[in-house]
């Protein structure tokens, strides 16, 4: 509980959401689920718009099976700590430490920023040997300008339920 309120001080929670923390049992909050015994198994706040320093503290709760933290403005790298927990974590590219040829890394799901990115450049080249999209054939054109569409950048994901 005391890990949540270090993330609601530590971030624009506070300011933008007041009411988020509240003397109500914590597995009630907004985005946070726990086991029976109230232990904290996700904590889920996405596209919320949080600003600040990503909450590398957060690893500490030890029976957290999911962190979903994409699209909001976090600043900084997920930590090794937080990538080898065996769960699910979802950010943006920003806080991911996943590149091309290690797909797999950290994140299972990742938020990209823009259709600048260099990430989905490298996506678009590893699964299409080009990033230019205007260079392709009509099939391959679509599925290009499809994955360079904003709405669609998380869709390179592992979803825990599938």
């Amino acid at each position: 509980r005391l890990i949540l309120v270090r993330m609601f001080y530590d971030t624009s929670m506070f300011n933008d959401y007041p009411n988020w923390i509240s003397a109500l049992d914590h597995c009630s909050w907004n985005g946070v689920e726990c086991s029976d015994d109230h232990r904290i198994t996700l904590v889920t706040l996405e596209d919320i718009g949080i600003n600040g320093d990503y909450p590398e503290y957060l690893i500490n709760l030890d029976a957290m099976t999911t962190l979903a933290l994409s699209g909001n403005n976090l600043s900084g790298i997920i930590s090794d700590d937080v990538c080898s927990r065996n769960m699910y974590v979802s950010s943006d590219e920003s806080n991911c430490p996943n590149t091309i040829s290690s797909p797999g890394g950290c994140c299972d799901a990742i938020k990209l920023s823009s259709v600048e990115s260099s990430y989905l450049d490298g996506i678009v080249d590893n699964e299409l040997g080009n990033s230019n999209c205007s260079t392709f054939g009509e099939v391959e054109g679509k599925v290009c300008f499809w994955i360079e569409t904003i709405e669609n950048h998380d869709v390179f994901a592992s979803y825990p339920y599938d």
